[in-house]
């Protein structure tokens, strides 16, 4: 509080910006003096009104009027009202690859300037038009400042985390294009890319899946159950995903292997008896695998 002096027409002072009102009791050497304080009448040794103060400077005037009514004096104090100091209230953030655009929600105790946002790492987030938008899976620190203003200092920045969970994909197998070979003995198929669908995956994302498919037998049939498993997801943007899917089913077909017998050449002396007649046949069987039969020649000249 400033001393005061009658030859001191002019004073300051500065008060925090908790204070946002000040009173003035303004006492005169003459009792018949007239006191205003800001053009409002104020009897000697009592308090004004209160008075607001704005943030910056207030002036405030104490004009004093003798009995003559014609001698004043006015006197003035500068009242300097500090800033206000906000602060930020930000959470940390979960959210999953593939969600949409989102505000990240801090708020401040001053609302009279926007809250701005900058990422740690761009490959997880990037802040579009204040929101934030998800790029890849993995964290990133999302810092949240606001500006200083006219009445209010800069806030304090408030860093949190931004945690972005891979997005779950459901595989499911198809028998188009058709899957099939010829026996060979063992149960391995083989699928194609198109024997695949992820279910899931965002927009033009490059993912792809592979896996061990093996037939439900070695058995030729011409409607096979095929069941893949040991998936293994590949392509640019795969880190952003996982797969539930452990094991899937579809249908595809084994077809019997063809083998060609031939029949050695014989001959003999009219009369004697018919030779032994052997064959041959093509490809070799499979292992454990066996082939029977016999040759008769058709009746005719002994």
């Amino acid at each position: 509080t400033p001393v005061f002096n009658s030859n001191t027409t002019g004073y300051a002072m500065s008060v925090a910006n908790t204070v946002n009102s000040i009173i003035i009791t303004p006492t005169a050497n003459e009792s018949h003096a007239v006191i205003k304080v800001n053009n409002a009448v104020v009897t000697s040794g009592n308090p004004s009104s209160a008075i607001n103060l704005n943030v910056g400077n207030n002036t405030i005037a104490t004009e004093i009027t003798a009995q003559d009514g014609a001698t004043v004096k006015t006197y003035t104090i500068t009242v300097n009202r500090d800033k206000f100091t906000p602060s930020i209230t930000f959470a940390d953030i979960n959210k999953t690859y593939g969600d949409a655009d989102f505000d990240p929600l801090a708020t401040s105790n001053n609302a009279n300037t926007n809250i701005s946002y900058t990422s740690s790492n761009t490959a997880v987030a990037t802040i579009i038009g204040g929101n934030i938008h998800i790029v890849g899976a993995g964290t990133a620190n999302i810092t949240a400042s606001q500006a200083a203003d006219a009445t209010d200092y800069v806030a304090a920045d408030v860093t949190k985390t931004l945690t972005i969970g891979k997005k779950s994909l459901i595989l499911t197998l198809n028998g188009t294009p058709a899957i099939t070979k010829v026996y060979d003995g063992n149960t391995a198929a083989t699928l194609l890319s198109g024997n695949y669908t992820l279910n899931g995956v965002v927009g033009s994302d490059q993912v792809s899946v592979s896996g061990t498919p093996v037939y439900n037998n070695a058995n030729a049939d011409n409607a096979k159950t095929v069941t893949a498993g040991d998936f293994v997801l590949a392509g640019a943007k795969q880190a952003n995903y996982t797969l539930t899917t452990t094991s899937a089913t579809t249908t595809g077909s084994i077809g019997a292997r063809p083998v060609i017998v031939t029949a050695d050449a014989q001959s003999k002396t009219y009369g004697d008896a018919d030779p032994a007649f052997v064959y041959a046949f093509t490809p070799a069987l499979v292992t454990g695998d066996t082939f029977n039969g016999s040759l008769t020649r058709d009746s005719g000249e002994d």
